[in-house]
């Protein structure tokens, strides 16, 4: 594990020396005088992981049927952002890692059934989580040999500090063909 560190005017910036590196809580020692200030995590550092649907989207391996509503629920930070959330019928490979643009690479557009963008709502009564839903239809045929739908979750542009344990529900409501 390394860190740069970079100094411009009155900010300090730690920055892992290779992307994907963890960074550890830098410990600061006051040798003279007072720090004033913000200390700040502006961005994550984590790698993105395809995930996979509980239950099954089809009768049978390789079946099809219908997205109609996407809902998910995502901690107070999150809220009044778009989370876009990429579907696949089979599981994607050579994921971006965190804090790169995502890029949907030749061997993931075949595996590709759509992408759904909620616009997550307002924080009501100090709630620690929002919510949010769409309802676009969305045909997908699973891979041959699965019953399941994957997917991958992109948050918006603005910048939230990771939150230990900080969870996203994302729930699919799907029609099965016959």
């Amino acid at each position: 594990m390394g860190i740069a560190l970079t100094n411009s005017t009155n900010t300090v910036v730690f920055e892992a020396s290779a992307a994907g590196d963890p960074i550890g809580t830098p410990v600061f020692t006051v040798t003279a005088g007072d720090i004033a200030g913000v200390i700040q995590h502006t961005t994550a550092n984590a790698t993105i992981a395809p995930f996979s649907f509980a239950g099954n989207a089809a009768f049978a391996n390789g079946g099809g049927g219908m997205v109609t509503l996407c809902q998910i629920v995502a901690p107070a930070k999150f809220a009044s952002q778009d989370i876009t959330i990429y579907l696949y019928n089979d599981t994607p490979s050579s994921l971006v890692a965190d804090n790169a643009p995502y890029v949907l690479t030749a061997s993931n557009v075949e595996k590709l059934i759509g992408k759904i963008v909620v616009t997550m709502g307002a924080v009501i009564n100090s709630a620690s989580v929002v919510y949010g839903q769409d309802t676009s239809y969305i045909p997908y045929q699973c891979a041959s040999a699965l019953k399941t739908l994957k997917g991958t979750m992109v948050t918006g542009s603005a910048v939230v500090a990771p939150e230990s344990g900080g969870l996203f529900t994302i729930s699919l409501t799907v029609t099965i063909q016959a």
